[in-house]
């Protein structure tokens, strides 16, 4: 019970600050400063498409929709399996990555379902270059769940999780020629 009392507090916090930044009706401008030129509130990015194909149009394909969605069930079911996988013995800890993945990844689905597209509002960005990553909190909570997962796994579960990472970078050339 914990472990869902977790994920059901990590996806409230997030789907809280995306709705209220999804209907936020004031200036967003020099009003939600963090950290001076690196980490601001500057403007609200509806995305439609997803991290591998991201798009801001309206009509997203066919083949991303099924991509999206089928990464999300598979991501899904690998946190469950993980999660089932974890002895007594171990650690507490060793549910944090999994709670993480799957608080972030309900959380953008959900706002998928129900808006047809995902909020992002926290705004990264370097005061010498022109590039801005628009992300929410659900996508920092697949990151640190993604992160700190290698630091818990041990044996054929740490080779799965690299063979699929290796095979995910392998196919990352494609991304725009599949999903554009």
């Amino acid at each position: 019970m914990p472990i869902i009392r977790s994920v059901m507090f990590l996806l409230i916090l997030d789907l809280l600050t995306k709705h209220a930044f999804r209907f936020y009706e004031q200036d967003l401008a020099l009003e939600h400063v963090l950290i001076e030129g690196y980490l601001y509130v500057d403007e609200v990015v509806f995305n439609y498409g997803n991290a591998f194909a991201s798009s801001n149009v309206d009509d997203v394909g066919i083949l991303s929709q099924v991509y999206i969605y089928s990464f999300f069930i598979v991501s899904m079911a690998g946190c469950v399996l993980g999660l089932s996988s974890i002895d007594e013995e171990d650690s507490k800890l060793t549910a944090v990555p999994y709670v993480f993945m799957m608080a972030g990844g309900l959380g953008n689905t959900l706002e998928r379902i129900i808006y047809g597209n995902v909020c992002d509002w926290i705004t990264l960005t370097s005061p010498v270059t022109e590039y801005l990553i628009v992300l929410n909190f659900a996508d920092i909570f697949i990151w640190i769940g993604l992160l700190t997962l290698p630091f818990f796994m041990t044996g054929l579960r740490l080779k799965l999780f690299f063979g699929a990472i290796f095979y995910v970078l392998a196919f990352w050339p494609l991304r725009n020629v599949l999903f554009s």
